[in-house]
């Protein structure tokens, strides 16, 4: 892969080695932004998302078995060196946009009885943290509960 790509640490961009046909030609950029906001790089066929490529042109090695690059600031098309990170899967997961399914805070869910909301309940790495009156006491525990457990990978949202 060295023999095609290089890295600038400083902007997080891939760049070509190597031309490509009459339309790339050395220095160019390589990659494209996917739908789901990670850069991906094809070389030989082959796709790599661009934070995997920085962490191995960097490092000389790939992720140990059950880490993964992450972004810090959770845009995934920021591939600059100071953003990336080796973490664990469970620290990823921390780490992760909130998927609103129930418009609902990060951490929190309805306890519904009868089609009647009764409280809110907090959990954090799959432990309850308890039921409480309102989302915002829940969405406090789970906070609270997430710094002490993800340190800096927590994230409110």
């Amino acid at each position: 892969m060295r023999d095609f790509v290089s890295y600038s640490p400083y902007d997080g961009l891939i760049l070509w080695l190597v031309g490509r046909g009459n339309s790339i030609k050395p220095g160019a950029i390589a990659g494209r932004t996917r739908q789901d906001g990670y850069v991906e790089v094809k070389i030989l066929g082959r796709a790599y998302k661009a934070h995997n490529l920085a962490w191995e042109l960097m490092t000389g090695e790939r992720p140990p078995k059950g880490f993964v690059v992450d972004h810090i600031n959770r845009n995934r098309s920021d591939n600059r060196w100071s953003n990336l990170r080796l973490a664990s899967l469970s620290e990823n997961g921390a780490n992760a946009k909130l998927r609103r399914a129930k418009n609902l805070a990060k951490g929190v869910s309805a306890q519904v009885k009868r089609g009647r909301i009764v409280g809110y309940r907090a959990t954090a790495a799959g432990k309850y943290l308890g039921l409480f009156a309102d989302e915002a006491s829940a969405h406090e525990a789970y906070l609270q509960a997430a710094k002490s457990i993800y340190g800096e990978f927590a994230s409110a949202g």
